[in-house]
């Protein structure tokens, strides 16, 4: 039988949505919307990128972030 790694606990709350939020945010400033990717947005929330499709499995729109962290 192997031994397993334990599996830590998971940050899907609104605090780790918010990081996410504010990643693609700053991804669609720099790169446009059609030019981010979720691995870039993943990488600048300090997250794999299959973290992240827990949380979204597209790319947050720009509506989604401005209602989530308006300027």
């Amino acid at each position: 039988m192997s031994s397993a790694r334990p599996r830590g606990p998971y940050a899907k709350t609104a605090a780790r949505r918010a990081d996410i939020v504010r990643a693609a945010r700053d991804g669609f400033a720099e790169y446009g919307f059609a030019r981010s990717s979720l691995r870039d947005i993943a990488e600048r929330a300090d997250i794999t990128h299959t973290g992240l499709l827990q949380h979204f499995r597209h790319r947050p729109d720009h509506h989604q972030c401005r209602l989530l962290h308006p300027q």
